[in-house]
C-alpha cells in the first residue's frame, strides 16, 4: 500500500489489467489472520481502482502451500475438505477462507475479477491436498515448469477480460 501511495504507481502507467497476488507471507510467516489478509487485499485493490479508473484488477487467489517434511508438527484442524485422516493443515484452511472471501468480493465489485487455478494440485483436486512436486518442488514456490503452467492459465483468463 505504501508503495502505491508513494510514487510506485506513476500516472504514466496505464495498463488495462493489474494482477494482484498478496497474502501467502502474511498468513505463513507474519501469522496475520485471514480477515486481515482479506482486508489488506481489498484495500490495495481499491487503491488501484481509485488511481486507475479505466483498469481492471484481477485478484489471484493465494496459491496452495504445505510443508510435507514437517506435516506431523503442523497444526491441523477438522475439515470437510481434508486429507484421508479427516484433518487439514490450518494454513490451507486460512488460504481457503481468504480465497473464498476475495472471490465473493470480486463477484460484487465492478472492474474486479478473481482468478484461481488448480494446476499446482497433483491430481487437479484441491481436496486431495497433494501438491504437484514437479511444478512446486518446495511446496511453496513454482519452478519454471510451474510458472509456465500458471502462465498458460493466466493467459486464458486475460483472453476473457481483453475481449
Amino acid at each position: 500500500m505504501w508503495r502505491l501511495q508513494h510514487g510506485e504507481l506513476p500516472d504514466s502507467l496505464n495498463p488495462a489489467v493489474f494482477w494482484v497476488l498478496i497474502g501467502t507471507n502474511d498468513l505463513g510467516t507474519m501469522e496475520c489472520s485471514a480477515e486481515n489478509v482479506v482486508v489488506g487485499n481489498i484495500r490495495v485493490v481499491e487503491e488501484i481502482l481509485m488511481r486507475k479508473p479505466s483498469a481492471t484488477v484481477v485478484i489471484n487467489g493465494i496459491l496452495p502451500r504445505s510443508n510435507p517434511y514437517n506435516m506431523e508438527g503442523s497444526a491441523y484442524a477438522l475439515s470437510s475438505n481434508s486429507t484421508s485422516n479427516g484433518l487439514k493443515p490450518v494454513l490451507q484452511i486460512y488460504i481457503d477462507i481468504v480465497n473464498a472471501a476475495l472471490e465473493k468480493y470480486a463477484e460484487n465489485r465492478d472492474r474486479v475479477e478473481y482468478f484461481s487455478t488448480d494446476v499446482f494440485w497433483a491430481d487437479s483436486d484441491p481436496k486431495s491436498l497433494q501438491l504437484n512436486e514437479t511444478l512446486m518442488p518446495d511446496f511453496l514456490h513454482p519452478n519454471a515448469l510451474g510458472y509456465d503452467a500458471w502462465a498458460q492459465e493466466i493467459v486464458k483468463k486475460l483472453d476473457t477480460i481483453m475481449i
